[in-house]
């Protein structure tokens, strides 16, 4: 297993299933689920525009990380008036608002 990926649980209710339909192959359980998940995200995989689409996503999260953390600066900087921390809390919103929605991240509109 790789350091710092999530280990995802079975959902109790297909655990049953599983236990006899891999008992029923002669295998063990894990080879039975690695086998039905590796025929689904196998074939996705391969795709490469799909990695590049989740490549981007992640670039997108980071910036987003790197903006969010700017902007939490900014707003705890003691030399920063209350107009430009309410100018960067009305920004935080709307970057909120804008991922609930699923947005781009780069095309948030500022105002004020």
């Amino acid at each position: 297993m790789c350091k710092g990926y999530y280990s995802p649980k079975i959902k109790d209710d297909y655990i049953p299933f599983l236990y006899y339909l891999a008992r029923f192959l002669g295998m063990p359980m894990t080879e039975l689920v690695n086998k039905i998940v590796g025929d689904v995200v196998k074939p996705l995989m391969d795709k490469e525009e799909l990695l590049a689409e989740f490549a981007a996503i992640q670039a997108e999260d980071e910036r987003f990380a790197e903006i969010t953390a700017y902007l939490n600066s900014l707003i705890h900087s003691r030399s920063r008036g209350r107009k430009v921390r309410s100018k960067i809390i009305k920004m935080f919103q709307a970057m909120k608002r804008h991922a609930k929605n699923g947005g781009n991240h780069d095309r948030i509109q500022r105002k004020g």
